[in-house]
């Protein structure tokens, strides 16, 4: 996007003392929203929502699932930010066909 994400994530701060780290808001960003691939994969979207209105609507795309994070993260007193950048076609669609399960491995 043009303008950078950045500038408009406020901090959010749940009131459940499992957000209050960063494998929690992990979690919680994993476990709670549903991702929406983008329509292009490789391009930009033109417009996002706000981290409450994913939050709201339980469902988010990669970049606004990075806000709602970097969103948490800030709430939690990390220093944190949204980057973009490119990833490999498995990662895009949520293709986990050949990661080996870790629950296998013992």
């Amino acid at each position: 996007m043009p303008k950078c994400a950045s500038t408009f994530i406020r901090p959010s701060l749940l009131p459940y003392l499992d957000c209050y780290d960063w494998q929690g808001c992990a979690s919680f960003v994993a476990d709670h929203l549903d991702y929406r691939p983008l329509k292009q994969p490789t391009e930009t979207p033109e417009g996002m929502m706000s981290p409450a209105t994913a939050l709201r609507y339980q469902t988010a795309n990669c970049f606004e699932m990075s806000t709602v994070l970097c969103s948490l993260l800030v709430g939690a007193g990390y220093r944190a930010y949204v980057v973009s950048g490119y990833a490999v076609r498995a990662v895009c669609l949520r293709d986990t066909t050949r990661v080996v399960c870790p629950d296998m491995m013992h």
